[in-house]
């Protein structure tokens, strides 16, 4: 795909959502200039592979592709598949509410791997978005991260927007995995802080993390958590 192409897309995304190119090159390429990079020509072709990914997954599924240009298929459990596959009928809070049970009885059955990935469907249930790129249910993603609506509203009041920039929030707290499953789902209000996570986005697993250190919850029923080295780095702001 060309430049163009590539800058086509991002203009078409950041008029159907209401959003500056600069905030599309966050979410998409991990930076406000990532649009500017491209037209120079100084982008890796790796990276413009994902930022392609990226708007097939996220794509409103309103507005139609460019026909001239080759859509990689969407990944599953993405935004844009799950619409394609008719999953935004269902309710958000009883699919996470339904994963979190057979979270429970696989690791009564003794089968933590089970469990682990029942909790990973109960996250992407809850971080589903609207077409106007917010979380599409505040009670599903809560639910997933077994975290109160105060935690939700206390986040986006202090972090929505610019209001976030230069705020950090404490590694492992509860508005800290808060922060990150806003992130980690897309949610177009948090994309200041898509370029210090993105090289967590598809660690989903991150979102349950309660703190640095590794253990495995999903045993016990509860949301595992991230050892990741990469992730204990981003989240102390090193």
């Amino acid at each position: 795909m060309s430049a163009d192409a590539l800058i086509r897309l991002g203009r078409a995304y950041a008029r159907r959502r209401g959003l500056a190119l600069s905030t599309v090159g966050r979410l998409a390429g991990g930076q406000g200039a990532f649009f500017d990079r491209v037209a120079a020509g100084r982008v890796t072709i790796r990276r413009v592979d994902r930022a392609i990914q990226w708007f097939s997954d996220h794509w409103p599924a309103e507005l139609t592709w460019p026909g001239d240009l080759l859509r990689p298929e969407p990944r599953p459990g993405s935004p844009a598949a799950s619409a394609a596959a008719g999953d935004m009928t269902e309710d958000p809070v009883q699919a996470v509410r339904a994963a979190l049970e057979l979270a429970r009885a696989r690791a009564d059955a003794g089968d933590p791997e089970g469990a682990r990935q029942a909790q990973e469907a109960a996250f992407e249930a809850g971080s589903r978005l609207r077409p106007d790129g917010r979380i599409a249910s505040v009670a599903a993603l809560c639910d997933a991260l077994h975290l109160s609506r105060d935690v939700y509203y206390d986040v986006v009041r202090r972090f929505a927007g610019r209001r976030g920039i230069g705020r950090r929030t404490r590694s492992g707290s509860a508005s800290d995995r808060m922060l990150r499953a806003l992130t980690s789902a897309g949610d177009t209000r948090f994309a200041l802080f898509r370029t210090r996570l993105r090289e967590v986005q598809s660690d989903t697993k991150a979102a349950f993390s309660e703190d640095g250190r590794t253990k495995d919850n999903a045993s016990r029923g509860g949301p595992p958590s991230s050892g990741s080295r990469a992730v204990r780095k981003l989240a102390e702001g090193r």
